[in-house]
C-alpha cells in the first residue's frame, strides 16, 4: 500500500507532466495561430480563445476539403459524360476528347 508521501509525489509528477503537455500544446497552437495571423505576432491568445479558434479552424478546413471532394466528383462526372480526359504535366492541365 502506498504511503501518503508516495501518493503526493505521484500527484506532483502527474501535475508536472500535465503542465509540460499543456505548455507544449499551447506553444504549437500559438505557432499555428501566428502562421495564420502574421500581423498578430505579439498576440498570445489565452487557452479558451486558442482552443475555440483551433476548433473553428478544423471545421473550416474540413468544410473546404468536403467542397473540394465534391468539386472533383463533379469534374470527374463531366469528363465521363463527355468522354473526355484530363492530364496534368508540370502544373499544366491538358484536356482532350476520347473521340
Amino acid at each position: 500500500m502506498k504511503s501518503e508521501i508516495e501518493k503526493l509525489r505521484d500527484t506532483v509528477e502527474e501535475l508536472e507532466l500535465s503542465s509540460l503537455l499543456f505548455d507544449q500544446s499551447m506553444r504549437r497552437g500559438t505557432e499555428y495561430y501566428h502562421a495564420k495571423h502574421p500581423e498578430n505576432k505579439r498576440v498570445w491568445p489565452d487557452y479558451g480563445e486558442l482552443a475555440c479558434w483551433l476548433m473553428e479552424e478544423i471545421v473550416a478546413l474540413e468544410t473546404t476539403a468536403r467542397v473540394r471532394e465534391n468539386e472533383m466528383r463533379l469534374i470527374k462526372e463531366w469528363f465521363e459524360k463527355h468522354d473526355a480526359n484530363m492530364e496534368i504535366h508540370n502544373g499544366s492541365v491538358f484536356l482532350f476528347s476520347g473521340v
